[in-house]
């Protein structure tokens, strides 16, 4: 009986020896390939640190695909993305030198206005980006937009107006620069784009474009900044009650101006804030939703119900004399993963 014993488990154990050695080499080779794998995570190249400047205004050619909305119903057109924009669409002004002359005293530093890493975190340490943060639709998320300083001033349809902007400068990176090119643009009939013309009495043309290549004298600094004022054309503003997108840009090159329209003959090519194929080398570009008689700037508009998902990490009760924790999505940045994040109304005085 011993012997039959020994045999049957002999055989049973030549039988299975195959399966063993199956069951063997698939765990080798499952081990080599996560170490494989995880090598080849670690040998991927580390994200790029921002070191450019780009605008935050709406931009539905965007990577993701969203329409990014200007105003209700009115997807924005304006040139901010500035890779792999569509055919026969301007690229979004880039400055991949910002800080060497810039607008105002700060200035944010990003790679693209949609995607990749940002130099602005939220409460949370995450990056916002100027556009679609989150993958939300949204705009208008730059912080360093500092150079308009007088931003109550009234922009009145087909008159002139003057601007105060804050130019600021590297004293050493620009040692050799002797001038820059400031531009602006207003969207006077609120169609989402800066590309159109506007009609006055007396047969005068009303501008989009409203600051034209005006030269800002680097030498005549006698500081590291210098606020001047700069006069409007015609300012385009058909609806001065309704808040409108403005471009504010500081480039070392001239506007880019957009391809002629064989349709309109004898109407030269407007500058619609779009930049070079290869981007600026300097400067700064800072996009504004401007809402006339209003001091500051158009500010978001959130809820206030109680979220204990907020940045101090308080239980915020959702009821009076209880203990049950208020969840309802109020908080907008810094939300915990898998948490949804409050509303965000970017354009309240648009409702």
């Amino acid at each position: 009986m011993n012997i039959k014993r020994t045999r049957k488990m002999t055989d049973r154990g030549l039988i299975n020896a195959p399966r063993m050695l199956l069951g063997m080499t698939v765990l080798i080779l499952a081990l080599i390939f996560s170490g494989a794998s995880a090598f080849a995570q670690s040998q991927e190249p580390p994200q790029p640190k921002p070191s450019a400047d780009l605008g935050d205004a709406p931009d539905s050619t965007n990577h993701h695909g969203m329409n990014n909305t200007a105003y209700p119903g009115v997807p924005g057109r304006f040139p901010t993305v500035f890779e792999g924009t569509p055919a026969g669409e301007g690229r979004g002004p880039i400055h991949h030198h910002p800080r060497v002359v810039w607008l105002g005293d700060k200035v944010s530093l990003e790679n693209e206005a949609d995607i990749g890493p940002d130099e602005e975190m939220d409460a949370g340490g995450n990056p916002i980006n100027n556009i679609l943060a989150k993958g939300v639709n949204n705009a208008n998320n730059d912080r360093g937009d500092d150079g308009w300083l007088n931003r109550n001033v009234v922009l009145a349809d087909c008159q002139q107006a003057t601007l105060k902007v804050r130019v600021r400068k590297d004293p050493v990176a620009a040692a050799n620069m002797k001038q820059v090119f400031l531009n602006v643009w207003i969207d006077g009939n609120r169609d989402g784009d800066w590309a159109d013309l506007g009609t006055c009495p007396q047969n005068q043309t009303s501008n989009e474009w409203i600051v034209r290549n005006f030269a800002v004298d680097l030498t005549s600094f006698s500081g590291d900044f210098q606020d001047i004022e700069v006069k409007t054309l015609l300012v385009s503003n058909a609806k001065p009650d309704v808040p409108a997108w403005m471009r504010f840009t500081l480039s070392d090159e001239q506007a880019v101006l957009m391809p002629v329209d064989p349709t309109k003959p004898g109407i030269s090519p407007l500058a619609d804030g779009r930049g070079p194929d290869n981007g600026f080398n300097i400067g700064e570009t800072e996009d504004y939703l401007y809402l006339p008689k209003q001091v500051d700037q158009i500010r978001p508009d959130f809820g206030d119900a109680p979220d204990s998902t907020n940045h101090y990490g308080l239980t915020n009760p959702a009821y009076p004399a209880t203990s049950t924790a208020g969840r309802f999505p109020s908080v907008w940045e810094g939300t915990p993963a898998g948490q949804p994040s409050g509303p965000m109304h970017a354009n309240p005085y648009n409702s």
